[in-house]
């Protein structure tokens, strides 16, 4: 895919939103009590949305900003010369 535009969707659940958003207080739709079921909702209706656009889809559950990167340069064929 090197070399045309690709539509990237990093994958997350709802648990990696949750865990990296627990100090976030900056976003308006998950002001509420029930912040799970507010990203949950979000993301089930978001998902199919987003996976359907998405030429390359990469698991971005891990922390290890690393390995998102070359699965990222996997995925998009650019660590072939």
């Amino acid at each position: 895919m090197c070399g045309s535009l690709s539509i990237l969707h990093l994958d997350v659940t709802v648990e990696t939103v949750m865990r990296r958003l627990a100090s976030d207080h900056s976003r308006p739709l998950l002001q509420r009590d029930d912040k799970e079921s507010a990203v949950t909702e979000l993301l089930n209706g978001r998902l199919p949305i987003y996976k359907a656009a998405a030429d390359v889809i990469v698991d971005a559950n891990s922390d290890d900003i690393s390995q998102k990167v070359k699965d990222v340069i996997s995925k998009l064929s650019l660590d072939k010369k």
